[in-house]
């Protein structure tokens, strides 16, 4: 999977989560909930991409993979290079980009941690109390009250005046650890800045979290008008930008209307379970659909419905191979069992994958009637030749097709150029041999 289509998967189920929480969850008075909600979907998002569902048999496993979306052509794999020099500058000219997304991310990670630094030092000389458990810094230099994981920071004159309410609704947020969420938001969006849905989850975190705060602080201390008092004398004041919980960092009037708002009956908890299907749903579409095998007896067959080979005068059966000669030693996947890409059972390889450049000559390997010349969605470019009774060819992935269907082959005539279309992971020839309808190995016939 390239890095473009997992950011694309990405994107999509940040955008499915979040406009679920913003259409269902968002009134809700569950904070506890939607704090989990917001966290876990956040985090599922860069996971569900990456995520590969087995099945414990082929039958479900092809059930299950045919729900999933051909992610591969949302993006070309390949453009239609001419030769392996300018494969070889598309690739660097990516990687160069990719060094420069990779380079802002590191740089955003480490402004943040600069930003961290400084605040703890800012306030490093400040009087240390404590309360219920809770340190609590007080410097002169705080504009307004903030916690940085389980340590709240005061300015002098809340503190000798005992601010019980704005007190109260800092130690939430250090007993609740709330700086813990703030630093892994801030981890998602400094590596997918690009997306801006990361951003708006980590404005509904922080927004989150003043909510648990007010209702947690408001319920504890004297009651809700002077609680509110405490809000509209804060809004106006500064602070900082960091991994800090403020006491203002949410607008008052979202605020006074989720605390005075009714509670939300307990039954409608149920509608967190919608995550469930919705997860399932984005777990399947985010899987490769399976290749379709193809009937290679069917395409040697005449398209009357015959079951005898089409009759032909050519006694020869293939020999040689398919590409150049200096291709013997790029072959990539042998005829024989090998582990399925997907579901990771056995299965049987039937023909001889060879890695080449695209753009080099494809070779038939015997004088015959191509039977089949067309555009395959999981072979691609497909080509088989018919060469006597007995034998046929197959040669697939190719860039382009120089013979149709009824043209007469010579042995070495080319035939194709070789590529990368149809379910191909990147520039190679798929060439099989079958004898009476069967395959065979092919590296017998090179």
């Amino acid at each position: 999977m390239s890095l473009l289509i997992y950011f694309l998967k990405v994107s999509l189920a940040l955008i499915v989560f979040y406009l679920l929480y913003i259409l269902v969850f968002r009134r809700f008075t569950f904070f506890t909930f939607n704090r989990i909600y917001l966290l876990l979907t956040s985090s599922l998002s860069l996971v569900l991409p990456l995520i590969t569902i087995p099945g414990k048999s082929m039958a479900v496993s092809e059930q299950l993979y045919s729900l999933g979306i051909d992610w591969d052509s949302f993006v070309p794999v390949y453009e239609a290079h001419s030769s392996a020099e300018q494969i070889f500058q598309g690739n660097s000219l990516i990687n160069f980009f990719l060094l420069i997304y990779l380079g802002i991310s590191l740089t955003r990670l480490f402004h943040g941690l600069i930003l961290l630094l400084k605040l703890k030092h800012k306030y490093r000389n400040g009087t240390v109390h404590s309360r219920d458990g809770v340190r609590i810094i007080v410097h002169p230099k705080v504009e307004s009250p903030f916690t940085l994981f389980q340590v709240v920071y005061l300015d002098p004159r809340n503190f000798k005046q005992k601010n019980m309410p704005l007190i109260r609704h800092e130690m939430v947020h250090a007993r609740q650890l709330h700086s813990l969420d703030l630093l892994l938001s801030e981890i998602i969006c400094s590596f997918l800045w690009i997306n801006p849905f990361v951003f708006l989850f980590k404005r509904r975190i922080k927004e989150n979290h003043e909510f648990l705060a007010d209702y947690y602080a408001q319920a504890d201390g004297e009651g809700l008008i002077p609680y509110m008092n405490a809000l509209s004398i804060e809004l106006s004041k500064n602070y900082d930008s960091a991994l800090a919980s403020y006491f203002k960092s949410s607008t008052l009037k979202k605020r006074i209307l989720m605390l005075t708002d009714k509670q939300t009956n307990r039954k409608k908890r149920t509608l967190y379970l919608l995550l469930v299907p919705l997860i399932g749903f984005l777990a399947m579409a985010f899987q490769q659909p399976l290749p379709e095998v193809i009937d290679e007896g069917s395409l040697l067959r005449i398209q009357a419905g015959s079951d005898r080979a089409l009759t032909t005068s050519y006694t020869e059966s293939p020999s040689g191979f398919p590409m150049d000669e200096k291709y013997r030693a790029s072959i990539t996947a042998k005829y024989g069992k090998m582990k399925h890409p997907f579901t990771k059972e056995m299965k049987m390889h039937v023909g001889v994958d060879i890695a080449a450049p695209i753009g080099e000559a494809v070779y038939s390997t015997g004088e015959g009637t191509v039977i089949k010349s067309e555009m395959d969605k999981n072979y691609g470019n497909l080509i088989v030749i018919q060469h006597n009774e007995s034998y046929s060819t197959l040669y697939a992935h190719m860039q382009s097709r120089l013979v149709e269907t009824g043209d007469k082959v010579n042995k070495g005539q080319k035939i194709a150029t070789n590529g990368t279309t149809g379910l191909s992971t990147g520039p190679h020839l798929h060439y099989e041999v079958r004898k009476n309808g069967e395959n065979v190995d092919p590296e017998d016939y090179f």
